[in-house]
This record gives structure tokens, C-alpha cells and sequence, in this order.
């Protein structure tokens, strides 16, 4: 049994984790800004005071940290907000030696990445989000505690209302394509809870230092994505779309030689999505 931090618990992907950790065996709390369903410490991340006075009485095996910032869309005034996700990674590498879990991003990549891909291939950070990953990368890798970096595609599934995988299929439901900009950059997802059970069995093993990517290991691009949606859909009469098939496959084979084979539900969790997005229109 580990005794596990969660941070941005009230998140997307934290509030998964933290709900699939409550299941488990391990003692799990929640880093949150205000009240939590489980254990929380209330602080707020991005300050270096509030965060050392809430962990000072209390030492964790594993710090989960989901909080950040996310990707939107390119707007100068973002720019600060992504600075806050290396302050909060500072502060944290300054008020605990506990192992951390960085939930980073495909991203760092870069933008316009093919083919597949592995965790040895160059980092290219182009956006101001994916260089605040990676900055964040840099400061767990050049610290002193040990740390297991995941570097995570789109996430998709679990009521979320939005994303490509949501607005693709809402669309083709009223039997039109969907409004997809031809200068889209790499793309792939995977379903939120199937990333974060894979997160749990690596906090799981004895594991330090290395970096990971999380996916289904299949190859994706959203030329695939609307074309699998349409077929699964059986709605052939709708044109296809013009977009190239600059497919990216985020090679796993490194997550399971670690942790066993990663189950691909991909086609199952389509189909799923577009039963619960059939169910809301």
C-alpha cells in the first residue's frame, strides 16, 4: 500500500486518478484548491508558502501531478498562465523528496511529428504549452527526487464534453463533417480512464527515472479518426473530408516491457462515445 498525492484532483485526469486510486488499497489525498471527496490538503500549488505549510506535517510515497494550465488555443495571453505550470513544479521539487509522477504531454514532441514515435526521439517544444511541459520535464529530470515523466496524448471518454473525439462525432450524428482545420498539428488520444489505470500500475512497480509514453501504441490521425467514426457509424454517404493521413503512432513498447501488454480498447471506446453522445443529442 503507497501512500499517494494527487494534484489538480478537481481536474480531468487528476479527478479520475484520484477516484480509481479510492478503489485501491493505497491511501490516497487530494491536493485541491477547495473541498474534496477524499482526503484533501486545501492549498493553492502556484504558491511556494501555501504549499510548504500544507505538506510540512505530512510525507507522501508518491506525488501524482496532474495540475497545470492546459493546451488551448494560441492567444498571447496565455502566456503567463503557462508559466504558472513550472512555478507550480517548482515549488513542489522545493517542499517534498517525494517520488513524483509528472503527467507531461505528446507535445514536446513537437508539432508536425510522423510516423512513430519513441521516448528516445528529440524533444521539439513549439507552443508555449508544450515548453512549459518540457521546461517541467527538465527541472524533475535535473532534481534529486526520483520521478517517472508520462508523456500523454489528447484524452477523450468519461463525460467530457469537448475535444476532437466529442465534437467529431456530435457533428457526423447531424450528418455533416466536422469543422476540422487542415493545418492540424500530431494527433493522437486515449480514453481518460484507460490512461489512468495505466498511470496506477506504473506508481505500482518499483520504477524510478524513466520516461514513458502512454498510449494504445496504434497508429492515429484525425483522417483515421473521422473515417473509423463514419464506418463505425455506417454512414457512408457523407463525403470524405480533405485532409491528409499524417498518422502518428506513440510507440509503447517501452511502457510494456514494464507493465505487460497494454489492453487497446480504442474501437470499443468509440463505439461507446458515440452510444453516450447518441444518448445526449
Amino acid at each position: 500500500m503507497k501512500k499517494v498525492l494527487v494534484t489538480g484532483a478537481k481536474g480531468y485526469l487528476g479527478n479520475v486518478i484520484a477516484n480509481a486510486l479510492s478503489k485501491s488499497e493505497h491511501e490516497v489525498y487530494c491536493l485541491t484548491r477547495t473541498d474534496n471527496p477524499f482526503n484533501y490538503i486545501s492549498c493553492d500549488l502556484t504558491s511556494f508558502e501555501s504549499l510548504n505549510k500544507a505538506l510540512e506535517s505530512v510525507s507522501f510515497d508518491t506525488v501524482i501531478h496532474c495540475a497545470g494550465v492546459v493546451q488551448g488555443k494560441n492567444n498571447s495571453s496565455l502566456e503567463k498562465d503557462y508559466s504558472i505550470n513550472n512555478q507550480m513544479m517548482k515549488n513542489l521539487l522545493s517542499c517534498t523528496s517525494s517520488k513524483i509522477i509528472y503527467c507531461s504531454s505528446m507535445t514536446v514532441y513537437g508539432d508536425n511529428v510522423t510516423g512513430y514515435i519513441n521516448e528516445v526521439k528529440l524533444t521539439n517544444p513549439e507552443s508555449k504549452y508544450a515548453s512549459s511541459k518540457y521546461n517541467d520535464e527538465v527541472m524533475l529530470i535535473e532534481s534529486d527526487n526520483p520521478y517517472l515523466i508520462l508523456r500523454l496524448p489528447g484524452l477523450f471518454g468519461a463525460g467530457r464534453k469537448s475535444g476532437i473525439i466529442f465534437n467529431a462525432i456530435a457533428s457526423l450524428l447531424m450528418k455533416k463533417n466536422p469543422d476540422i482545420h487542415k493545418k492540424l498539428t500530431a494527433w493522437s488520444a486515449i480514453h481518460v480512464e484507460d490512461a489512468a489505470n495505466i498511470i496506477i500500475k506504473l506508481m505500482e512497480k518499483r520504477i524510478d527515472n524513466e520516461i514513458f509514453n502512454i498510449s494504445y501504441g496504434v497508429p492515429q490521425s484525425i483522417y483515421r479518426l473521422i473515417n473509423f467514426i463514419k464506418e463505425l457509424m455506417e454512414m457512408k454517404k457523407i463525403p470524405e473530408l480533405e485532409l491528409i493521413d499524417n498518422w502518428v503512432c506513440l510507440d509503447n513498447s517501452k511502457l510494456v516491457s514494464y507493465i505487460g501488454d497494454v489492453d487497446s480498447y480504442w474501437e470499443m471506446r468509440l463505439k461507446d462515445e458515440i452510444k453516450i453522445i447518441r444518448n445526449i443529442n
